[in-house]
């Protein structure tokens, strides 16, 4: 659990802004600025492809021995 501190809102709308993200990538980006916020730069997640590319963060997919 990550705290959200008042500066997730503009960080989540600079990533939103920047990558010009709809739908459901917007709930996305607002985990990322989250992240961002709590100096978090890497996510394991099974969606990569929902993630936007920023060189700030690591978006990992898990692989499966």
């Amino acid at each position: 659990m990550l705290a959200e501190p008042p500066e997730v809102i503009d960080l989540w709308l600079e990533l939103v802004e920047t990558h010009d993200l709809k739908g459901k990538r917007v709930h996305d980006a607002h985990l990322l600025a989250t992240m961002k916020a709590n100096g978090v730069a890497q996510l394991v997640t099974l969606n990569v492809a929902g993630f936007p590319a920023d060189p700030a963060f690591a978006i990992i997919a898990p692989t499966f021995a």
